[in-house]
């Protein structure tokens, strides 16, 4: 790749880094009232977003916009990963299988100069970029964002629970495993991540995802933050509602907006968001033990006991016993309960 084109793409990283710093942030939502935020029957609105950028930038930017601190150097660190990238590649090679395979291990390379260890989660990809701790979605993010700003076919793939990334154009397709720096395949996840086929694509599982749907992942990440690590249970709604604004069929703010609910004792909601999870994605055993716990919680026992049994069948199919003699042991309690 020639330097001046590299350039004007690392220009224009910088540029949008400043654009998104500059919108205004849009606070929460207060009831004039009672002076407190509102319920989530008011949503928040979407932030401006410049599509242009590449989606780290775009992350970076609502991570600031949140009230969290990001950084020059950590700003800056996707640009010199790219630049790296670039200068070790063949703007004019016809991408095979092999020389995708290469592309891919570049970046891991790359990454991997600048990280201290891979961890299971962390909401924050400012967080992650600046003390070298990531994850599969900081680790993915990063590698579809030195993509874009290349030019190149890489998207985004969720299953309940993980990111990874995908070369595809016209010829092939390619499955990277971020966290392993290592070729992989679809058999590995629909096994891995108990996905029948009638579930693939269902809820953003296993199909490419557009930048709306990387933003999407980007507000459940700072809801996430939010909720767990500040137990900031009303403003992690409203980065949830964002969440759904741009992903209406992916079903983890719409759990996470349930599980919130629940927290703050507004069980009512949180059985119906519970509802509207399962309707969205009804495939996932770990969606309907939440489901149980909500309908316990609310006196619910025989539809809690119906919830874990769903669970139950789910999981014997995946071979998944451990799980599975766990699962039975509370809804033996449960159903105890009941005579």
């Amino acid at each position: 790749m020639g330097s001046f084109q590299l350039n004007i793409r690392i220009v224009l990283f910088a540029v949008c880094i400043f654009i998104l710093g500059c919108a205004d942030e849009p606070g929460s939502i207060k009831d004039p009232k009672a002076g407190t935020v509102a319920k989530r029957d008011v949503h928040s609105k979407v932030d401006q977003i410049d599509f242009s950028c590449d989606i780290a930038s775009i992350a970076l930017a609502l991570e600031k916009k949140a009230g969290y601190e990001v950084d020059l150097k950590t700003q800056q660190l996707v640009a010199e990963i790219t630049a790296a990238v670039a200068a070790k590649i063949d703007n004019n090679a016809n991408f095979d299988s092999l020389a995708i395979v290469k592309y891919f291990d570049l970046i891991h390379r790359e990454v991997q100069s600048h990280i201290k260890l891979v961890t299971t989660y962390h909401s924050l990809l400012s967080t992650c970029l600046k003390y070298g701790i990531v994850d599969c979605d900081v680790l993915s993010l990063v590698y579809i964002s030195v993509s874009q700003n290349l030019g190149l076919p890489v998207y985004g793939m969720l299953t309940p629970g993980h990111m990874f990334v995908i070369w595809r154009d016209k010829q092939q397709t390619i499955y990277w495993e971020t966290t392993l720096g290592q070729a992989s395949t679809l058999a590995h996840y629909k096994n891995k991540y108990l996905i029948a086929d009638s579930c693939i694509g269902i809820g953003m599982n296993l199909r490419p995802l557009g930048k709306r749907e990387l933003i999407s992942v980007v507000y459940f990440n700072i809801a996430k933050e939010k909720a767990d690590m500040e137990k900031d249970h009303e403003r992690s709604t409203l980065y949830n509602q964002k969440s759904a604004q741009l992903a209406p069929d992916w079903q983890n703010p719409v759990l996470s907006q349930a599980l919130n609910a629940q927290h703050l004792g507004e069980l009512a909601d949180a059985e119906q968001l519970a509802t509207q999870m399962l309707n969205l994605y009804p495939c996932n055993p770990q969606s309907y033990i939440s489901y149980a716990g909500i309908l316990e919680e609310l006196g619910c026992w025989e539809e809690a006991v119906r919830a874990l049994s769903t669970a139950i069948n789910i999981l014997q199919k995946t071979g998944q016993i451990h799980d599975v003699l766990g699962l039975i042991e509370q809804k033996n309690q449960l159903a105890n309960g009941l005579n």
